[in-house]
């Protein structure tokens, strides 16, 4: 059995659904960690995007790459966010959106 990257894509939406919603009922028992929210937010920002990077070819090149790619990319700078903030360290808002801003300004 062959799995091709569409496949794998695919498969990821779920799992990263489940993983987020994990995260968010940890969190709801645990609310003086802001970093499992973030995550949480994180890995169900990418959801979306999996789903519109797998329905390449299928649906229109402006979702499934630019749109697609710039969800991605927001859904990683939060998670890295999420990342600092258990180090208690802060993240500018710039690291957040600014691969976004400049892959939207790519395309």
């Amino acid at each position: 059995m062959v799995l091709d990257s569409l496949t794998i894509l695919f498969a990821l939406a779920p799992l990263s659904l489940m993983v987020g919603v994990v995260l968010y009922l940890v969190w709801l028992r645990e609310r003086a960690e802001p970093g499992l929210r973030l995550w949480a937010f994180s890995m169900m920002l990418r959801v979306p995007a999996f789903l519109l990077l797998s329905a390449r070819g299928q649906i229109a090149d402006v979702w499934s790459i630019a749109v697609a790619n710039g969800v991605l990319l927001i859904g990683v700078g939060i998670g890295i966010k999420a990342t600092r903030s258990f180090g208690r360290r802060t993240t500018a808002t710039a690291v957040v959106f600014l691969p976004a801003m400049t892959w939207g300004l790519i395309c």
